[in-house]
């Protein structure tokens, strides 16, 4: 592509310098910056793995008798400032349906009591349900699942037929979906499911709020739970700030 012809225009030098002069130190500014923040990137990186390595030792070894303890906040006093590490869980928490090979729920209630459970854990059950079970409630509930075709299982000129009449002839040919889990399982009696947990928001802080025995009567779970799913946050702010 041709270069568009250019036009030499006198102009007053003094101006056109400054703007040369601006420009260079943006340039220099912004590469200023980059170094900065690499470099600040890199302490506050070395500062929370030293703030990691104190918090698992607040919270003991595996086996370790007595409540763990847990800080959500490892504040560090510089003159007027206050550099705060925030102990955050990852993104999503932890989510898991059984412990020991048993429901999740049932092993961490009996553990601490349904009060500390609900406030430590949500909830949310997962449907379990086969497809001949699908298939059935279908028939007495068609607002709770929906039906596809299987295209795959189907000769074409079956597909010609009504939908029940596809199903009563080729089972296999028709997929049964829930439309809505919830609904479901409050409308079928004997609906088969089991119950994901996952952490609440603000775990840490509600797990260094129980009670000293629950504590130590979850200290190894809590250990687990907090030794590998932590995450750390730098603050940096005026003493007043905090």
């Amino acid at each position: 592509m041709a270069k568009a012809p250019s036009k030499s225009i006198t102009a007053n030098n003094a101006d056109i310098e400054k703007i040369v002069i601006l420009h260079t130190r943006i340039n220099n500014l912004a590469t200023e910056q980059k170094k900065l923040k690499e470099e600040f990137t890199s302490e506050t990186s070395k500062l929370k793995e030293d703030s990691k390595a104190i918090f698992d030792l607040d919270l003991g070894h595996i086996g370790d008798d007595g409540a763990p303890e847990i800080y959500g906040n490892h504040e560090y006093p510089v003159e007027d400032h206050l550099v705060t590490v925030n102990m955050k869980m990852q993104q999503g928490g932890l989510t898991f349906t059984q412990i020991g090979g048993k429901p999740a729920k049932d092993v961490l209630t009996g553990m601490m009591g349904e009060k500390d459970f609900k406030k430590l854990f949500k909830e949310t059950p997962i449907l379990k349900e086969s497809p001949e079970k699908l298939r059935e409630v279908h028939k007495s509930h068609p607002d709770l699942i929906s039906r596809r075709l299987n295209i795959s299982a189907i000769d074409p000129a079956i597909l010609e037929g009504m939908l029940d009449k596809l199903e009563a002839a080729v089972p296999e040919a028709v997929i049964h979906t829930v439309k809505d889990e919830a609904a479901y399982i409050e409308t079928i009696e004997d609906a088969e499911f089991e119950t994901e947990v996952s952490t609440a928001t603000g775990f840490i802080d509600k797990c260094a709020s129980l009670p000293d025995d629950t504590k130590t009567e979850l200290r190894d779970f809590i250990r687990k739970v907090l030794g590998s799913c932590v995450t750390m946050a730098v603050k940096c702010g005026n003493k007043a700030d905090s």
